[in-house]
């Protein structure tokens, strides 16, 4: 797990930066910086998509499998139900991409239906944000999420609004709708969708978006990455207070289920490259 970066005085940070290239403005006091040679640190901002499982709890323990000399550094701002412009009106995920990073990578996990029905809000936030993680020196990752589960038709829209928005951004998405249509085409039987929910992800959901996750922070194959998660070894997430009915882990999946959903993630990315 990655040691929370110490913070330095402007004129110290400054100075890095001009050898490194990366001052970009006068506006950098407010920000600390990612810097090169760095351990990776990833802030999610999001609702219950994120929250579900702790989604980047998962994507944590899987790069602590793969890569043990440089695993993840995982934070999250998640209210269940919450929007892009919620988070950016409540303010405290604007406070922490500010004051406790530098990150390497923000995943904005943006409302599930929101491309659909308000894209232009979507949108407008989506910008404000985009330039604030910019000033941070960071990369903005795209959360494409999927369909309801009694709306399947519905993938294709979301695809094509945050396609068109990762574009405009000069963002890097990461195709977590993609992947489930693919698996649920595959084996429709893949257990993604909480039993009882629309949309909320069982286990094997939130562990292929940790997956999808991973290869694009990481740019290679999640596979033979760890199929069980623990809650043992690092400091958990903490959520709004809304009972234990939002987590289902530690989980471990099946070796085969596992090396599809990897698969299947794995594809995923590659077909965006």
């Amino acid at each position: 797990m990655y040691l929370k970066a110490t913070r330095v005085t402007f004129i110290l940070l400054a100075s890095v930066l001009l050898l490194s290239g990366f001052v970009q403005g006068t506006n950098q006091s407010a920000y600390t910086i990612a810097v090169p040679h760095r351990n990776m640190r990833v802030l999610f901002i999001g609702n219950s998509y994120t929250i579900y499982n702790d989604l980047p709890w998962v994507t944590q323990q899987l790069a602590l499998s793969a890569h043990p000399a440089r695993p993840l550094q995982t934070e999250m701002v998640a209210m269940m139900g919450a929007t892009l412009q919620e988070h950016w009106n409540d303010g405290t995920a604007l406070r922490k991409l500010k004051q406790d990073g530098p990150w390497d990578y923000v995943v904005l996990q943006e409302q599930s239906t929101r491309a659909l029905e308000n894209p232009e809000a979507m949108r407008d936030y989506a910008l404000l944000f985009n330039e604030e993680i910019n000033k941070a020196g960071a990369q903005a990752i795209l959360f494409v999420p999927w369909a309801h589960r009694e709306h399947p038709e519905n993938q294709v829209g979301i695809i094509d609004a945050y396609m068109s928005l990762a574009q405009e951004m000069d963002a890097t998405v990461a195709p977590v709708g993609p992947a489930w249509q693919t698996a649920l085409r595959y084996k429709p039987q893949t257990p993604l969708y909480k039993h009882d929910a629309d949309s909320h992800p069982a286990a094997a959901g939130s562990y292929l978006a940790a997956c999808v996750l991973y290869a694009t922070i990481y740019g290679s194959s999640p596979e033979g990455v760890t199929a069980s998660v623990t809650d043992q070894g690092m400091v958990r997430h903490e959520f709004d207070p809304l009972g234990d009915d939002v987590k289902e882990e530690p989980f471990s999946l099946s070796g085969s289920d596992a090396r599809f959903l990897q698969r299947t993630a794995w594809w995923s990315v590659k077909e965006l490259q």
